[in-house]
């Protein structure tokens, strides 16, 4: 089973997406770009800004009933380059397991979350990764 999402907005500026079902790398870049087109002000995944002005977007996960390193690696893009406009949670016992393996499940459960780097590096660009030069 692939991922789904829905959006719902809770407010104006506040939306939550709503996700089911895996989420694995077939699902990163596709949630990557739903999300940041959430917060950035245009619709989910859309490339044209509509003139909405930039949002904070909550990921509930607690229909997702598997995550893998792919997913994982989504989630920190995501908050460490939106910071506190990306919040990550609820999460179902199967997503709250593997963050906790991974020993991310509290720092993206901080409402600081993506405001500092992990480890002292730099941030990372939520479009591909990579490292973003003078920031840090």
């Amino acid at each position: 089973m692939s991922v789904t999402w829905s959006v719902v907005p809770l407010s104006e500026r506040a939306h939550r997406l709503v996700l089911e079902g895996s989420v694995d790398l077939s699902a990163e870049q596709p949630l990557v770009d739903a999300v940041s087109g959430v917060v950035d002000g245009h619709g989910p995944g859309d490339g044209d800004h509509d003139g909405r002005a930039p949002c904070t977007c909550e990921i509930d996960l607690t229909g997702v009933t598997f995550i893998d390193s792919s997913g994982v690696r989504a989630l920190l893009r995501l908050v460490r380059a939106y910071g506190p406009r990306v919040s990550v949670g609820p999460v179902s016992e199967s997503v709250q397991r593997v963050l906790a393996i991974a020993g991310v499940d509290d720092w993206l459960s901080s409402p600081h979350a993506g405001s500092e780097a992990i480890n002292g590096e730099q941030p990372i660009s939520v479009r591909d990764g990579s490292r973003r030069e003078g920031t840090g």
